[in-house]
This record gives structure tokens, C-alpha cells and sequence, in this order.
């Protein structure tokens, strides 16, 4: 590695601010003692990358060899000083040789580089005002993150060469020299040269394909002329064709493979609806050269929001068939919702993600009301809320912003995305439609092209609007958790008034307080409907409404514009009528989740849930009632199931199979899974059966999983549930099936899950050693591979299955993890051993 500086690291102090220096050389001693930053108190605080530079553009031109795995080039970068003189650049570069340095037409400057930085000596003192291009040129192999690589293997042939980044968090860095912190702008441009028969898809306009001036070679020029952040540059290099679409002027592409070309179309036809809608509704036109939608191999996530070239998993791709349960709607929303939220508008730091994804969530349910209707919108909602429910009680609580955590990567979660999208929700219901989306458009208008805070939101909408809202952001974003209300209520016959008595019961700390908001009370008798709003600000609220007749129940926010979990007390019979009569439709799924509770002594419950199988309208609620008789095990109950078997949406059928699953598997009902498995025409109500047949009837388990481990089926549904059923047959032969089918060349996605099933018949059964020395092998044996979901469920795995010679092997994996997530869950699993050694040593002692 060249090293053009000759001396020490000089440290004037206009130059160089010892803050920088600091963290420039400073070494990683985060202990990670938690499984998550935010357990920690002692977790570092983050806060946005002072700013010397204002940088302009970015140009690179590289050269990218698939083959060897290499990218060199040169990176050259155009800024000016913000506020004082500047003698000194300092840039991220990571795992990379630095070769040369120079600005102008070829004065050289010397450098200081120590990987992950590079400080570049400009050899004067530039002022604001004054602006500079510096290239650096550089080279790189196989770089751990930011630019990956995709080969076929020996055991998968016909895997085609692709290379792709992904600069999300900070992981542009390893890949071209540049400033990567989300809260800087520039323009860039890309030069990127590939053996002839690639492709590139990058950022902007293609200005010119051209053969390269090396034979063999072909170099394609693309600009984006609208400034952005760094981790929104992008490149996909491979062989794939190109669908072609509109929306107004501007160029949709839907750039896939060849093999998936029949698959374009239910995965992205709604695309101009999405921008018309998007465009229309925030009030800004979708401003970029061309949207390109990439579907490409290996990729760890869903979709990642380049500007005007988003990456998706190719998996999102699907048949006919599999398009009877599996949309790509939801995931080319929410990725086209970034070009406005994250991309023309961009958090200024991690601390403030949900500007970006919380906003992209509920952006991406708000085309779901316009597309599909208002009782799709709230499902979705509610599904949102049980996955932020789930998280907040099951791992942590925090604040939706926060500065307090590891990794940037920890704030990618439950709390941003799905509790974000809520708090943009509920703002929404106290606005008021014209107002939320004056509000909308003011914020959009006012910080297009530039990074946000929190804060800058909350004042755009109180200069919309008029309104004051610092409380509400204070309880709903700097806070953290959610309202658990407890609600009851009575008729005072006298005074012909209702009187109603809220309360709010979750623990009430510095973190999570007593929370204010808006709620809404509708009151039943027969069929009139009588409604009420109150404002709760207190731990106990009671109200008295004077009312026409005596109501039959009383439905609480049935509309859905509040994050919460509520009791109400009420009879079964009000709960039934409810279900089957209310005209929200979450409030009917909300009566079928409470009548769960009273489906085994209750008869009224079973007929309410049987009833709302068969004949409610929307599949959601039909489904939850599904859902709701799993737990009854009467006669009326699993013929009601049998019967919702037979409906025509293929997710209530699922949820009839997994609940029949849960019954004493008479005849009729095993004929009834058996049926489902071989004739029902979804993949996913296909693999239901499986499992259900497997738990209803043992004695035939292994037939029904050889059966099912001959079937193809989208992102392996069916195999995968018949890997889970494994848990249902002998251990030996359990294993014997897992093991074969986690081997090198079978489905990535069934090798994760055969190592999962042997994890936890490892951690459920007193194996004899030779066997659980077998298991242990197969683990230790995946842990090498490079596929990330192969490796990852070894990991977990191991973990679960506690051996400690698993110890090293997972030790000198973390060693060399970069990822961050990844590396916790080598972290997770080599504490889950340690503990386990420390419970037998205190057993033994």
C-alpha cells in the first residue's frame, strides 16, 4: 500500500479539528455486552459528522471486473470550505490501495491513509468560496461490503455473474473513496467500464454506452443530475433484460433476467400509479431522469431506495400461482415512497431514521387505501401495529428517536418502520385529511434536496397548520411505547347517559409516559350508531354521554387512528354482535381476537366466529376468525373450519388449515388436509396442510414429508414447512432427512431451514451422542459457506443447540464479520453456549 505522506498527521487547528482526529485513528471498543444497543446504558451516543466541506460532485470512473473481483479507478470528488480555511480532506476509504492523489491537471498531494480513512493534504489553504477538485485513485479486491459479487458455485451452475452495492448505511466506503454520512449532498456521475455482454444500471441519465479503449471492454456513462447522499449510489452490473414503461415523460424500467421475463408484470404494472399517486398527493412531481426497478441474486434485503434506481431481491419476482397469496405491491410502494422520503428529502443522521422508513411504511399503506380500499389500509395497519407490539415486549422499547446504540444498522427496525408509519398515522386523524396533507406538501416543498431532522418536520407542519405540537411529539417519538387501556363502561338509566371510565395502565417511567391524544367512543343500540371524541391526557378519564336508548356495546377508536392495546369490558354477546354487525372493519377483527379467548366454554362465540367465517366480506375478518376457532375443538367449530377451507381467498384457507392443525385430527379432518395438499391450487395453503397433516396425524408424517420434499413452490414454502415437520418423526431419521437436504446445492432457502429443524431437534431431545455429534458436524460444516442465509442459520443453530465445541469455529467467524448485524448474531450465539456452560457448571457445583 502507497503512503504519500511522509510525516506525522499535522494537527493546526483551523485544519483539522481534534474532534475529527479522534475519531479518525480511533479504534471500535464498544464491548457489545447486549444483544441490543438500546439495552445498553452504557451504548455510545451518536450524533451528525461535523461538516469542513460542502462536496459538490462526485465522479467516478472505474473499471469493474467481475472475474477477479476487482474495482480500480479513480474517484474524484469537487468541494468547498464551509466555514474556515481548509488545508486538510478527510474521506472514508475502507479495505482499499491508495495509489495516487492529486488535484488539477496532475499536481500530486500527499495523503495519510489508515483504513477505514484517508486525510489528503491540499497543500494550501482553501476559503469559502473557493472550490477544488481532488481525484484519488485506487483499487480494490473482493471488498467485504458495499460492492458484492455473484459467481455460480459448483453446486448451483446456473447462477448467473452479477455484481451489485448496496452503500446503506455507511458501506460506500468500501468500494470508492468519498464522504459517507448521510448528511452532505452532491451530484454524481459514474464511468464505469465491464466486459462487453454486461450491463450497468446506476443513478440518472445514461448519457453514453461506448466500447472501451481496451478490447473486450464496454464503458457506460450515466449522470444524476438532482444532488443526493452518498449511500444512494448505486451500481448493478450483469445480464438481464429490459421492460420498458412510462409514467408522463419519464422512463420506467423493469430490469430483470431473461428467465423472469413473464414475471415483470404482476410485480410492477402498478408502478405508474404508484408515481401518478405519490406525485400528486405530496405534491411534488417525481423529479429524477428515469426510474429503474433491478431484481438481482443474493440480496440481504427487500428493497434498497437508490435514487432513481432501486434494487430489489429478485424474489419478490413470482408465478401465477404463487401471485394467489405473494404481491410485489407493497415493496415497490414503499420503495418508490423513498424517492420522495429519503431520497429527495434525507435524514441528516441515523438518529432520525424514521424520516425516511417510517415515512416510506405509511406512504406505502396510504396506496393501499387508494388502491384497494380503506379496509385493506387498516389491516395493514393492524399488521403493522402486531409487529412493533411484538418487538417492543419481546427484545426492547426505545424512543422512535433516538442517539443511543451500537450500530446505525440497530435502528432499521420495528420501532422505526412499523411505529413511525403510526405516528404519521395518528398526526393524520388529529389534522384532519386537508390539513395533514397541506402539512405534507409544505414539509415537502420547503426541504426538497436537502437533509432533515425531526425536528424540521415538526415545524413545517406547525407552520401549515397552525397548530402547536410539541406535545404530541414528545409523547409519540421522543418517548417511547404505547397507551394500554383498560375500558369499561355503564348505563345509568336515570340520567340516560353512558358513563365511561379510561384508564391508562402501562408502567409509567421516564422512558414511557402518560400518554395525550385524541379518541373516539361509538356507542350501539339496534342499529344506531351514536359517536363522541374525548381528549385522554390523564392516568384515569371517566365521561358521562347522554345517549338516545340504552346501547348494546360501545366500540372504542373503531376506525383505527390510535396506536394501542385495549381491554374493554364487555359481555360475549356484545363481543358477537360486534363481529358481526359493526360496520368498521377494525373492530371486527378486534371482536374475533377477544372472542378467541371463549371459544372452548362459550357456544355464542363459536357461532359469531362461524358465522363471520362464512359470510363476512372482507377476507381479513374471515380470516381472523379462522384464526379465532383454532383454540375451540368442538364439532360447530371444525365444521365451520372444513368449511372456510372452500373459501375463495387463499389466505383464509391458510388460516383454516393451520387452525385445524391445532384440533384432535379426526377423519374428517385429515381428509380435509389432505385434500388441501394435493388439490388446492395456492403453494401456501399447500404447505399449511403439510404441517397441520403432520401434527393431526404422526403415524403418516414421513409419507406426507417425502411427499411434499418433491414439490417446487414459491421461495420453497411447501419443502420448508415439510423440513419443519421433521420435529414430528423419529430423531434419527429427522436428522438423516435435514441432513441431506442442507447440503451444498439444494435451495439456499431449504438449507437454512434444515439446519433450523436440526437445531431444535438437537435442543428438544436427549440425542445419543453419535447422533448429536452428526448434527453438530452438519452445523460446523454450513458455518463455512458463503451464502449468507446458509451461514447465518448455522449460526443460529449452533446457538440453539448449545455444544460448546462450536466455540472456536464461531469465534474465528466473528473474527472476520463486518456486517454488524451479522456479527451480533455470532455474538448472540456464542453467549447463549457460555450460558448454557456456566447453568451445567452451577448444576454440576
Amino acid at each position: 500500500m502507497k503512503n504519500r505522506c511522509m510525516g506525522p498527521l499535522r494537527l493546526a487547528g483551523w485544519i483539522l479539528p481534534l474532534l475529527l482526529i479522534g475519531s479518525l485513528f480511533a479504534s471500535d471498543q464498544t464491548p457489545y455486552r447486549y444483544d441490543y444497543g438500546f439495552q445498553d446504558p452504557d451504548a455510545p451516543r451518536h450524533y451528525s459528522r461535523p461538516r469542513q466541506v460542502d462536496f459538490l460532485h462526485l465522479r467516478l470512473d472505474i473499471r469493474v471486473n467481475p472475474a477477479e473481483e476487482t474495482i480500480s479507478g479513480v474517484s474524484s470528488l469537487t468541494f468547498t470550505p464551509i466555514a474556515t480555511p481548509v488545508d486538510t480532506l478527510l474521506l472514508d476509504a475502507a479495505d482499499m490501495q491508495i495509489e495516487r492523489v492529486w488535484t488539477g491537471k496532475d499536481r500530486d498531494l500527499s495523503f495519510h491513509y489508515r483504513s477505514p480513512h484517508l486525510a489528503i493534504y491540499l497543500g494550501t489553504a482553501y476559503r469559502p468560496g473557493d472550490t477544488l477538485t481532488v481525484n484519488v485513485a485506487y483499487r480494490t479486491q473482493s471488498p467485504p461490503m458495499g460492492l458484492y459479487f455473484v459467481h455460480p458455485e459448483p453446486g448451483y451452475p446456473d447462477k448467473p455473474v452479477q455484481v451489485w452495492s448496496q452503500g446503506e448505511m455507511e458501506e460506500s466506503r468500501y468500494w470508492f473513496p468519498c464522504y459517507d454520512f448521510p448528511n452532505d449532498r452532491m451530484t454524481s456521475e459514474m464511468l464505469v467500464t465491464v466486459p462487453e455482454g454486461y450491463q450497468t444500471i446506476s443513478n440518472g441519465a445514461l448519457i453514453e454506452e461506448r466500447p472501451s479503449t481496451q478490447r473486450g471492454w464496454k464503458t457506460y456513462h450515466w449522470k444524476e443530475s438532482i444532488p443526493h447522499v452518498t449511500y444512494l449510489v448505486s451500481l448493478v452490473v450483469g445480464k438481464f433484460v429490459k421492460v420498458e414503461d412510462r409514467w408522463k415523460d419519464t422512463p420506467l424500467w423493469y430490469v430483470v433476467e431473461a428467465r423472469d421475463r413473464e414475471k415483470v408484470s404482476r410485480s410492477f404494472s402498478a408502478t405508474p400509479d404508484m408515481i401518478e399517486f405519490f406525485s400528486s398527493h405530496i405534491g411534488v412531481a417525481y423529479p429524477y431522469e428515469k426510474y429503474a426497478q433491478t431484481c438481482i441474486r443474493d440480496f440481504m434485503w427487500g428493497g434498497m431506495e437508490n435514487i432513481s434506481a432501486t434494487t430489489l431481491t429478485r424474489g419478490t419476482l413470482h408465478d401465477e400461482k404463487a401471485h394467489l397469496d405473494v404481491s410485489s405491491e407493497g415493496l415497490v410502494a414503499h420503495e418508490s415512497a423513498h424517492q420522495w422520503w429519503g431520497d429527495l428529502l434525507t435524514t441528516k443522521n441515523w438518529n432520525h431514521i424514521w424520516l425516511n422508513e417510517g415515512f416510506a411504511t405509511y406512504f406505502e399503506a396510504l396506496y393501499t387505501e387508494h388502491h384497494r380500499g380503506r379496509d385493506e389500509f387498516v389491516l395493514e395497519l393492524l399488521e403493522n401495529a402486531r409487529r412493533y407490539f411484538q418487538e417492543d415486549s419481546g427484545k426492547y422499547r426505545r424512543p422512535v428517536v433516538t442517539n443511543r446504540y451500537y450500530d446505525p444498522e440497530e435502528m432499521f427496525d420495528r420501532h422505526t418502520y412499523q411505529k413511525g408509519g403510526w405516528v404519521l398515522h395518528m398526526l393524520r386523524g388529529l389534522l384532519g385529511d386537508q390539513l395533514w396533507w397541506k402539512a405534507i406538501n409544505h414539509y415537502a416543498h420547503k426541504f426538497r434536496g436537502q437533509v432533515v431532522e425531526t425536528s424540521d418536520f415538526r415545524k413545517a407542519v406547525e407552520e401549515a397548520t397552525g397548530r402547536s405540537l410539541k406535545w404530541f411529539f414528545e409523547d409519540w417519538v421522543y418517548h417511547a411505547g404505547y397507551p394500554e387501556l383498560n375500558v369499561s363502561w355503564r348505563w345509568d338509566g336515570q340520567q340516560n347517559q353512558a358513563r365511561v371510565t379510561i384508564r391508562q395502565v402501562q408502567r409509567v417511567t421516564a422512558q414511557t409516559p402518560v400518554f395525550r391524544f385524541p379518541l373516539s367512543l361509538h356507542f350501539f343500540s339496534g342499529d344506531q350508531e351514536q359517536a363522541f371524541q374525548v381528549f385522554i391526557r390523564d392516568t384515569v378519564s371517566t365521561y358521562s354521554f347522554p345517549l338516545d336508548a340504552e346501547p348494546s356495546r360501545l366500540e372504542v377508536d373503531p376506525e383505527q387512528w390510535i396506536l394501542k392495546k385495549l381491554h374493554l369490558e364487555q359481555p360475549v354477546e356484545a363481543w358477537a354482535a360486534q363481529l358481526l354487525h359493526s360496520p368498521y372493519v377494525g373492530s371486527r377483527i378486534q371482536a374475533a381476537q377477544v372472542l378467541a379467548d371463549s371459544v372452548a366454554s362459550s357456544p355464542a362465540a363459536v357461532e359469531a366466529l362461524g358465522g363471520a367465517l362464512k359470510q363476512d366480506a372482507f377476507w381479513g375478518v374471515r380470516r381472523a376468525a379462522a384464526k379465532a376457532l383454532a383454540g375451540a375443538g368442538s364439532q360447530e367449530a371444525l365444521a365451520a373450519l372444513i368449511q372456510g377451507c372452500k373459501d375463495a381467498q387463499a389466505k383464509v384457507r391458510r388460516a383454516c388449515a393451520t387452525a385445524l392443525g391445532r384440533s384432535s385430527g379426526n377423519r374428517q379432518v385429515v381428509n380435509q388436509l389432505n385434500a388441501l395438499l394435493k388439490k388446492d391450487p395456492s403453494y401456501y395453503v399447500r404447505a399449511e396442510a403439510v404441517k397441520s397433516l403432520c401434527k393431526v396425524d404422526p403415524k403418516r408424517a414421513l409419507r406426507v414429508i417425502r411427499y411434499a420434499l418433491k414439490k417446487d413452490s414459491h421461495e420453497e414454502v411447501i419443502r420448508r414447512a415439510a423440513l419443519k415437520s421433521l420435529t414430528e418423526i423419529d430423531p434419527a431419521k429427522a436428522i438423516k432427512i435435514a441432513g441431506e437436504w442442507a447440503k451444498d446445492g439444494k435451495p439456499y432457502r431449504v438449507r437454512a431451514e434444515a439446519l433450523k429443524t436440526l437445531s431444535k431437534l438437537a435442543s428438544s431431545h436427549k440425542l445419543p451422542e453419535t447422533l448429536a455429534g452428526r448434527v453438530q458436524q452438519i452445523l460446523l460444516t454450513q458455518l463455512k459457506d458463503e451464502n449468507f442465509r446458509v451461514w447465518r442459520a448455522a449460526v443460529e443453530a449452533l446457538g440453539e443447540a448449545g455444544d460448546d465445541r462450536a466455540l472456536p469455529e464461531l469465534k474465528t467467524r466473528l473474527a472476520r464479520e463486518k456486517h454488524f448485524s451479522w456479527a451480533q448474531d455470532i455474538r448472540k450465539a456464542i453467549r447463549k453456549i457460555e450460558q448454557r456452560q456456566q447453568q451445567q457448571s452451577a448444576q454440576t457445583h
